[in-house]
């Protein structure tokens, strides 16, 4: 997954950049009006390409942690709500209480990816500034902008 973004802060070995909004924005026509696809995102990235505050970067994120992320979220929480619900509607009769079992296992186990990856994730940089794609430019007494 590819994004470019304006470096607006960074430290020793990473930059934070702000990037425009993506995913579901990327097929949108109203993307000049629209405030969800005008609204963006401050990343944080290793800076490998050596980028100064205001230089213009490409965010590069690997396809596959994506895809995992994904799977994480939209995949595998369904397989334990659905024995859950095989479970209970062998046991009791009824429909509410299977539903029921399946939404109470749904929800922890969301619950539980919430805070294992958001702890994975204020741990770990995924993301990589691979690229100067524009330099920032030069104040009037020939200084970065900062």
């Amino acid at each position: 997954m590819v994004q470019q973004g304006i470096v607006v802060d960074m430290d020793e070995h990473y930059v934070y950049a702000s990037v425009k909004q993506s995913g579901a924005c990327d097929g949108c026509h109203k993307t000049d009006s629209c405030a969800e696809c005008a609204s963006t995102l401050t990343v944080k990235a290793h800076n490998d390409c050596g980028a100064g505050i205001g230089d213009k970067v490409e965010i590069e994120a690997s396809t596959s942690r994506v895809l995992l992320y994904a799977f994480f979220v939209f995949i595998l929480p369904f397989a334990p709500a659905a024995a859950a619900y095989f479970l209970v509607r062998s046991a009791v009769d009824g429909e509410f209480l299977p539903i029921f079992a399946a939404v109470a296992v749904l929800a922890l186990f969301f619950l539980l990816l919430h805070v294992t990856l958001d702890r994975r994730a204020e741990k770990r940089c995924d993301r990589r500034a691979s690229k100067i794609l524009e330099k920032a430019p030069d104040t009037a007494n020939g200084e970065k902008n900062e």
